[in-house]
């Protein structure tokens, strides 16, 4: 039977961006160069004891989906959170940038890396991303070993009401 109104399935729609990122051979090769290992990619709200943690980076986890769909309006709107991890061998080392600028390492190559995740979801052929919030990167250990960023990133979706509403992917 068909719905007259958008009704994406949630896990499948995470599964979906998920399986496209960890895919991906721009941030294959980004966490090859930088961090001599492939990305970890969690689909889904994570529990206490399967947080991620400085050894599962670089890990990419999706979570806190939202969609607003109806008859009454004329934009399905999707959200979700995506957290971004990296980890360091050691305390930050400062690099100097020019003229007494400095900058942690591991902040620049976070802000590279959240950069990145937000260029391929733009770039996702049907359905890239139609607005991004940036939050990070952060100190997740006091030791600098593990930092942390987020993006709320957001999707709309035409709703043509009485045609084939049925989308493979988001």
């Amino acid at each position: 039977m068909k719905t007259m109104i958008q009704n994406l399935d949630i896990s499948e729609t995470v599964l979906s961006i998920c399986n496209y990122l960890a895919s991906n051979s721009e941030i294959a090769s980004f966490c090859q160069e930088n961090f001599q290992k492939g990305v970890k990619v969690i689909a889904g709200e994570v529990t206490r004891n399967k947080i991620p943690k400085k050894g599962d980076a670089p890990y990419i986890v999706l979570y806190d989906f939202k969609k607003k769909e109806g008859n009454n309006i004329e934009w399905a709107g999707y959200t979700c959170v995506i957290s971004i991890g990296i980890s360091a061998q050691k305390d930050e080392e400062y690099i100097g940038v020019n003229n007494n600028v400095y900058i942690l390492d591991a902040y620049d190559v976070l802000s590279k890396f959240m950069n990145l995740i937000e260029e391929v979801l733009i770039k996702r052929d049907g359905d890239p991303i139609a607005t991004c919030n940036s939050m990070g990167p952060y100190p997740e250990s006091p030791d600098g070993t593990h930092w942390v960023g987020f993006l709320e990133a957001g999707w709309r979706i035409y709703q043509a009401m009485g045609g084939n509403l049925y989308r493979e992917r988001i």
